[in-house]
């Protein structure tokens, strides 16, 4: 029996540290390929199941799907349109790419109705109705903020879910927040408010990268949590 689990934002030496672990002297081969902030784990065995449940347990945090052809954007896109739920978003850092890769989905419009770009501080005030003496108070890299991009930029759509990115891309520090330093905040209906913090590594692009990708993991968890 063989098996191919997927996983994202996760290092490829966490990876095979793991399979070390779970794995040393088991009944069970394996092949990891990683294209990107992406990797696969392909599993080999009489019986590959319990093999299976021990290694998405491990990974829990980036695991999206198993035997799956599509990359994680293009799964998530399809898990929505399954489920037939709506999602927006408000970002920052990353400045659209997450609403850009959603839309280059196939059938994305029936589940994105459009979102928020939001890069200045003013603009979260004008666009999201975050007051500015909130956003003052609490700073722009910070949990209070990220929830409230989330939480309005859903409600201003009225969509299923709402993403709110804020953190420093880099290259320099941000009210003395460190260059990948990262809160993603996920809005969902009648399932509340949450906000999670990263810390991404590489350079600029890279922490837009990975935090357009946890975006959708969180959006995946997300989702099989509401089924």
């Amino acid at each position: 029996m063989k098996t191919t689990l997927h996983f994202a934002c996760v290092s490829l030496a966490q990876v095979l540290e793991e399979l070390h672990y779970l794995f040393a002297d088991q009944a069970v081969n394996y092949l990891v390929s990683e294209h990107g902030f992406e990797t696969t784990v392909t599993l080999t065995a009489t019986d590959v199941t319990p093999f299976k449940q021990r290694l998405i347990t491990a990974l829990a945090d980036y695991y999206y799907a198993a035997d799956t052809n599509e990359n994680l954007p293009t799964y998530a896109v399809h898990q929505l349109i399954a489920h037939h739920q709506t999602l927006t978003a408000a970002e920052s850092l990353t400045a659209g790419e997450f609403q850009s890769t959603v839309a280059t989905v196939s059938g994305a419009s029936a589940v994105f109705p459009g979102g928020f770009v939001t890069y200045a501080e003013a603009v979260k005030g004008q666009m999201l109705h975050i007051p500015l003496a909130q956003l003052q108070h609490d700073g722009v890299v910070s949990e209070p903020t990220a929830l409230a991009m989330a939480y309005q930029s859903r409600t201003l759509l009225a969509t299923d879910f709402g993403l709110g990115f804020t953190g420093v891309a880099g290259p320099t520090t941000l009210e003395n927040q460190p260059v990948g330093t990262v809160w993603i905040g996920l809005s969902q209906r009648h399932q509340g408010t949450h906000a999670y913090l990263y810390h991404f590594d590489g350079d600029r692009q890279a922490v837009r990268t990975q935090s357009v990708l946890m975006g959708f993991l969180l959006l995946v968890h997300a989702m099989d949590i509401s089924k």
